[in-house]
């Protein structure tokens, strides 16, 4: 790989020895930064389960695996699936009602109109301005991309005919 020049004792690299040594800076480094974003992903399931603040309720009991979507695609995060049992009482339309309030399935329920100022006051945010860059933030690394599972066929109602169609599963962030 290296090529040294004994005159003066360097050491020179071709084209092809710097893309190689390139790829193996990264590939070094993309496992450290999965172990760390490992380790903050535990760190917050813990927060999630056990915080004082119960951001999603009472939890009973959950149950959590790490995945991958595609392991060929590039910026493909280790996320999780989880499925938290709380101690709200879903029988009832108000407690259905607050279980339902934890879940925020869309970007625009990530930091509600109606929160904001007291996620300013509370010093989460700067100011109006702190909150829409923020909200900003999420649309472009939240964007849902499709893959093919993601897709469901389905009847085309539209149609007279026994026609289908594959729609995406995902609502629209």
């Amino acid at each position: 790989m290296e090529r040294s020049d004994w005159s003066t004792g360097c050491v020179r690299y071709t084209a092809k020895d710097k893309a190689a040594l390139q790829k193996e800076i990264l590939e070094s480094v993309a496992a450290l930064m999965l172990r760390v974003w490992m380790e903050i992903s535990h760190i917050w399931l813990a927060y999630i389960v056990s915080s004082p603040e119960k951001l999603l309720g009472d939890i009973d009991m959950h149950i959590c695996r790490a995945e991958l979507q595609d392991p060929n695609a590039k910026g493909n995060l280790c996320h999780w699936q989880c499925v938290f049992w709380t101690k709200d009482n879903l029988t009832t339309k108000e407690g259905l009602h607050v279980a339902l309030d934890h879940i925020r399935g869309f970007i625009s329920d990530i930091v509600r109109p109606d929160e904001r100022k007291q996620l300013i006051k509370d010093g989460i945010f700067k100011d109006k301005h702190d909150v829409m860059c923020f909200l900003d933030t999420m649309q472009t690394f939240l964007q849902h991309k499709h893959l093919c599972r993601c897709y469901a066929m389905v009847k085309n109602w539209d149609s007279e005919t026994e026609e289908q169609k594959l729609i995406c599963k995902v609502s629209n962030n």
